[in-house]
């Protein structure tokens, strides 16, 4: 699995608890609008990768838009609630702090550019869609990520170093230590470059090994895939597109030792 693939699954991560925390339910579905009803997520595109939603949602993504401008979200069997408009084929839903919007047209609703990730989310209505192509429905701590972009080789050291997964951000969001933690996205996520040359980069216990070069600061996957990376101090960066990771030294597991 590339680097790529696996930060795309970490982020889907963060994008479901936000949505969980979303407040405003009760409503229900009106059998005559047929924008209503239950709409389950069919394939998720991100960075040029098109992935089926069971490799991120083992139980499914659910939005089921209903009537008064409510909706409802189930994502990998954990439930919310939210609320939903539409103005023509434009539809928006929001939650939890997000406000994400998208198109309902040609019985396919597609919220675009989740969370300013450039990941897109297509849905398809249970039992189909009767409608025609929009209509109806309900009208209406920076510092952490600041560029540190230069490390010279002689910062590393000459033993296996464990580094723990303590921020992350987006063109939008920054998403620091206490919120991985709170969210239980920190364990299972985490940097290990070991002194033989290898290493192992794990995201949400999807891990995947690689070989690196301090020298030159770039880790070789697997697949031959080339991540470059920065350290300044106790810190490592990973840049994927408009994504930012940051890891920080830390203990040694037992288990990876």
């Amino acid at each position: 699995m590339k680097l790529k693939r696996t930060t795309v699954l970490l982020l889907a991560i963060v994008f479901s608890i936000a949505m969980l925390s979303a407040c405003g339910g009760g409503g229900s579905v009106d059998s005559s609008d047929p924008n209503q009803g239950l709409w389950k997520a069919v394939e998720i595109e991100m960075w040029g990768l098109t992935m089926d939603v069971e490799d991120m949602y083992d139980k499914g993504f659910t939005i089921e838009l209903k009537s008064g401008g409510k909706c409802a979200f189930n994502i990998d069997g954990s439930k919310g609630n939210g609320t939903w408009t539409l103005n023509g084929t434009s539809i928006n839903v929001k939650g939890g702090g997000l406000d994400e919007s998208g198109t309902l047209a040609n019985g396919i609703l597609t919220l675009e550019d989740v969370m300013g990730m450039g990941m897109d989310i297509r849905f398809a209505k249970e039992g189909g869609y009767t409608g025609s192509t929009g209509g109806g429905g309900s009208s209406s701590d920076s510092s952490a990520g600041s560029d540190n972009s230069s490390a010279g080789s002689s910062n590393w050291e000459a033993e296996d170093t464990y580094y723990a997964f303590t921020y992350m951000e987006d063109e939008e969001y920054e998403y620091h230590e206490s919120y991985l933690i709170d969210n239980d996205l920190q364990d299972g996520t985490f940097l290990i470059f070991y002194d033989d040359g290898s290493g192992i980069v794990c995201f949400d216990y999807d891990w995947e090994e690689f070989d690196y070069d301090h020298s030159i600061q770039v880790m070789v996957m697997n697949d031959g895939e080339e991540v470059p990376y920065t350290k300044t101090g106790d810190k490592v960066r990973i840049v994927e597109g408009e994504i930012i990771l940051e890891f920080t030294k830390a203990p040694m597991p037992e288990e990876y030792q």
